[in-house]
Order: structure tokens, then C-alpha cells, then sequence
């Protein structure tokens, strides 16, 4: 195979970060969780034929709907690394390492928004989409393209898959 034949097979890597837009809803498990707990651990006369507690049981599926809700809630980016000298002239124009935290987040905002392939985004809407996001989804999102950006990709392996593959399940 000639080089001709090697740079046409190559495909950036991509990755996904999935982010729930319903941070809000936490407050709401969390409660639930304290609920099911005290419901779980307490001894009453409401409890079903196989001894569970009722009220852990009805706590136990709402909290069943609500993780429903908030993977509803949950948008997947797709991210893919950009061309080398794109990243390259990034990575010089805002120098994020030189102690700047204003040209670390420009950098931050530029990289997120060159990488996004779903959703595509501006510079400006990535901006945006900063400010709305908590610092921790943010940072998955930064993470994710540095990783795909700064790592080389290998070839994947689960084991739990391939025993069920040649288990043929």
C-alpha cells in the first residue's frame, strides 16, 4: 500500500459527551434517595407479600421516572478532532499554557467550537453554551476534545462483548 492509498483511509477520530440539560432535577433524586433510604430501612405495617415496604416500592419507581426524564434531558455532542494544523494555529494564537486564564478559556471556547459536529456551533455559540453549562459539563466537553485532539486513537476491546459474541448471544 503507498501513502496515496494510506492518507485516503484516514478519518478523524470522533467521540461523544453526553451532557443532562436538567441539572435542576438532582435536588429532586437526591430527595428521592433520602426517601427511598428512610422507606427502605423503616419497619411499618405497609409492606407487600414479599416484605418489602410499599412506600420504598412507589419511591423506588419515581425514582425510576425521573432518571427516565433526565436521559431525555441528556444532548450527546459529538465531537470530532480537528486537522493537525488547525489545532496547531489554535493552540498558537491563544497559547493556553503561558498562565493566562482569559486566553486559556479563549482557547477552550475556539477548540470547542472547531471540534463540535453535533451541534455545530460558532465560536460565539460556544461562548454561550460556556456560560450556561456548569464549570464540570463544561470541562467534559473541553476534555473530550483535548483527549481526541492530544491522544492517538487504538483499537477498542471489551471483554464482557466479545465473550458474548462467541458465545453468540
Amino acid at each position: 500500500m503507498d501513502i496515496a492509498e494510506i492518507l485516503g483511509q484516514i478519518r478523524r477520530p470522533t467521540a461523544t459527551v453526553p451532557l443532562c440539560l436538567r441539572g435542576d432535577l438532582m435536588a429532586v433524586w437526591e430527595q428521592l434517595e433520602r426517601d427511598f433510604e428512610a422507606a427502605n430501612n423503616s419497619v411499618d405495617d405497609d409492606v407487600t407479600a414479599s416484605g418489602r415496604s410499599s412506600r420504598a416500592g412507589k419511591i423506588a419507581r419515581e425514582m425510576e421516572d425521573l432518571r427516565r426524564e433526565m436521559q431525555s434531558a441528556t444532548r450527546v455532542f459529538t465531537l470530532q478532532a480537528a486537522r493537525r494544523p488547525e489545532w496547531l494555529r489554535m493552540y498558537a494564537e491563544h497559547r493556553p499554557d503561558d498562565g493566562d486564564d482569559g486566553k486559556k478559556e479563549a482557547f477552550a471556547v475556539a477548540i470547542v467550537a472547531a471540534c463540535a459536529a453535533d451541534p455545530v456551533m460558532t465560536p460565539t455559540q460556544a461562548e454561550q453554551l460556556r456560560d450556561e453549562l456548569t464549570d464540570g459539563q463544561w470541562e467534559d466537553l473541553v476534555r473530550g476534545v483535548m483527549k481526541l485532539n492530544r491522544t492517538s486513537p487504538g483499537v477498542p476491546f471489551s471483554t464482557a462483548a466479545a465473550v458474548e459474541a462467541a458465545l453468540g448471544s
